[in-house]
């Protein structure tokens, strides 16, 4: 049975959405904030009654301010469930004020991202066509088009764009228990001094019109930029579905988002099964039951809120740039929200599609 190798990162990944709604029955101010986020991820083995006294929440109104637990007897507390594997929501409610926070709970044998298998791919990376069968082998995809992808000896192997490569998608893939991080993960734009916007390409030569920005520190670090992370290649899905695609658990990799020290904010942050891709090819995918709700993170290394402006999101792509070919796709069913850029199949495209 496979296990999650790295779990207790998981369980330090922070994640939330907090929806006020209805304010009839009390003062007009009154709200509820988290003073200790819940975790993105929990076990089916995990303790409801520890995780109630491990939540934190501060009500306040003009009457006062009050924290306490989610043991407490003022609270209402519904949707924390552990029994089964899945997406869920908990809602805290005091009086007719709610805040709503989205989690996932995984077992032990859950495919995750310390899961993922790029033996597909390290038996012949020169091959032209590549074949995926299940989640691990997706996951092993996106890490490899992200640059996370490591070797058997544990060592970390070039990012792959798949330009000029195919690869085949073989069998339905079920995402509704793993925690997706997008194949081509990353920004779809960098925040420069003085508020200049410098929209996210594959290559460091491709940021033409900005070569006194280069090598500039003061104003933006090139080689802090994480130039790949791009998928350029041909993507066929032969008409399997994607099933369960969402963004719970998921926390976009701040350092690669230069925006994020700019008030705590990871603007721009893309998702979609595919993040960012370029000069790209994606047909014959269906999606099946989408469910994308935008996220926020908290970092624990500084102990800061770090919120998510979502932009450029769909259940396909959420960002292109360049020349993007979309045949035979269809979102069957599902939501998807964001705060900018937000389509079924494609969020933002620059360039021809």
């Amino acid at each position: 049975m496979k296990k999650i190798k790295n779990l207790s990162i998981l369980l330090l990944v922070l994640i939330s959405m907090v929806t006020l709604v209805g304010c009839f029955g009390l003062e007009p101010d009154t709200e509820i904030t988290f003073v200790t986020l819940p975790k993105s991820t929990y076990l089916t083995t995990d303790d409801i009654n520890e995780a109630k006294n491990d939540i934190v929440v501060q009500v306040k109104s003009s009457s006062g301010t009050f924290v306490m637990n989610l043991n407490s007897s003022e609270l209402t507390v519904t949707g924390l469930d552990f029994s089964t594997p899945g997406q869920k929501t908990l809602t805290i409610t005091y009086g007719t004020v709610s805040i709503n926070y989205y989690y996932l709970v995984v077992d032990d044998n859950t495919s995750n991202q310390d899961e993922a298998d790029i033996s597909w791919y390290t038996a012949n990376p020169d091959a032209t066509t590549f074949r995926l069968y299940d989640v691990a082998d997706m996951l092993g995809f996106a890490q490899i088009v992200n640059g996370t992808a490591k070797d058997e000896n544990n060592q970390p192997i070039a990012i792959d764009t798949f330009a000029d490569k195919t690869v085949l998608l073989m069998a339905d893939i079920d995402l509704s228990e793993t925690v997706w991080v997008p194949i081509g993960e990353g920004p779809r734009e960098h925040l420069l001094v003085g508020g200049d916007q410098l929209y996210a390409v594959p290559y460091e030569e491709l940021y033409t019109g900005f070569e006194d920005y280069i090598g500039n520190k003061d104003i933006f670090d090139a080689s802090s930029v994480k130039v790949g992370g791009f998928f350029m290649g041909t993507f066929d899905g032969q008409n399997h579905k994607i099933i369960g695609l969402s963004d719970f658990g998921y926390v976009p990799a701040a350092s690669e988002y230069q925006s994020s020290a700019f008030g705590g904010v990871i603007n721009g942050a893309t998702f979609g099964l595919f993040g960012r891709v370029s000069n790209a090819t994606l047909k014959n995918i269906q999606f099946e039951d989408v469910n994308i709700t935008g996220f926020a993170a908290y970092n624990t290394d500084t102990q800061t809120d770090l919120f998510a402006e979502n932009d450029s999101v769909a259940a396909l792509a959420g960002y292109s740039w360049g020349n993007l070919v979309v045949e035979n796709v269809h979102v069957l069913s599902g939501s998807i929200e964001a705060s900018a850029a937000v389509g079924a199949i494609v969020g933002r495209a620059y360039g021809s599609t």
